[in-house]
């Protein structure tokens, strides 16, 4: 029952954290300036293409809907290490992420979808951490 209740846990915390990825894109196109660039083919200076949406969409969207299916379906020893790790490297990105120089200042929209953003993979890294040992 324990380890049930930690993949679901863990699943829904990926699902979640998709969840959060696309909430900021969707309000992104609120911020001043933003939408006109998007419907000139631009964002952030760069042209809008099949790959720069791609590059957006894989990693904010779909690896965490990924990672919520291989939670239910992985063994425990890979579910629990394809969970620590995946979980430090969205948490560094994301860490990171938030000293990258912005448009003056953050809305408070935003700054509070980038620490969700964090505390998300944390929580994932530790209940993956914590979850039961594999059976012998």
């Amino acid at each position: 029952m324990d380890n049930l209740r930690s993949r679901t846990r863990l699943a829904v915390l990926w699902g979640s954290f998709a969840i959060l990825g696309a909430v900021w894109m969707g309000l992104a196109l609120w911020f001043p300036g933003l939408s006109e660039q998007i419907l000139a083919g631009q964002y952030g200076g760069e042209q809008i293409t099949d790959g720069f949406l791609m590059l957006i969409f894989i990693p904010f969207t779909l690896i965490p809907l990924i990672m919520a299916v291989l939670c239910l379906n992985l063994n425990d020893k890979a579910n629990r290490w394809t969970n620590i790790v995946v979980g430090i490297l969205f948490l560094v990105f994301n860490i990171i992420g938030l000293f990258e120089p912005g448009d003056g200042e953050p809305p408070v929209t935003t700054t509070t979808l980038d620490i969700a953003s964090i505390v998300v993979p944390a929580l994932i890294v530790w209940f993956a951490w914590k979850s039961p040992k594999q059976q012998a």
